[in-house]
């Protein structure tokens, strides 16, 4: 990352140039957090770095509309759920950014995670297989998805998936 004042090359964790000292970090409106610059939403309060301009939800109640800007705010605010263990209304959230952005590997990813914390291996394993449809080189999509089978007695199937993440740079059990 490039501190934007001076052009130094600075750490993504850094906090401030070591150059010039400015602050690299902003805090979010919506919740206070310290992220670095470069974060798109809060991981925390799932708001955009942008919310005070334009906002990432809808703001007048009206869920219906199909606008796919609101699909990163969806994905955000699935995201702050799964952090607080709130898995149910993570899988929401994560269903309407599907619902706007169909071809997002991500969030199909982030329901399969949110599936497994509910021992919903069969719904994780389809939002798994989703996401290796869309993104072929996940490897923590495989590797996610093996760790699935396990419960549900498919060793081989699991096997299978440990060894294609790790073909793809991610170490397996």
């Amino acid at each position: 990352m490039t501190c934007a004042k001076c052009g130094f090359q600075i750490a993504e964790s850094a906090k401030f140039c070591q150059e010039c000292g400015t602050s690299i970090t902003n805090e979010w409106d919506d919740c206070g957090t310290e992220l670095p610059a470069s974060a798109k939403f809060c991981s925390v309060c799932g708001a955009s770095q942008a919310s005070s301009r334009k906002p990432m939800l809808p703001t007048d109640g009206n869920t219906e509309g199909n606008n796919p800007q609101y699909a990163l705010g969806y994905y955000a605010r699935g995201v702050a759920y799964d952090n607080l263990g709130q898995y149910k209304q993570a899988i929401q959230n994560y269903d309407e950014a599907i619902r706007l952005s169909p071809q997002d590997a991500t969030t199909y990813h982030a329901r399969g995670r949110a599936h497994d914390s509910l021992d919903q291996y069969e719904q994780a394993i389809q939002d798994y297989n989703e996401a290796i449809h869309l993104n072929p080189r996940d490897a923590d999509a495989y590797y996610n998805r093996g760790i699935a089978y396990g419960p549900i007695g498919k060793s081989i199937e699991a096997e299978r998936d440990f060894a294609k993440a790790k073909e793809l740079g991610i170490e397996a059990p």
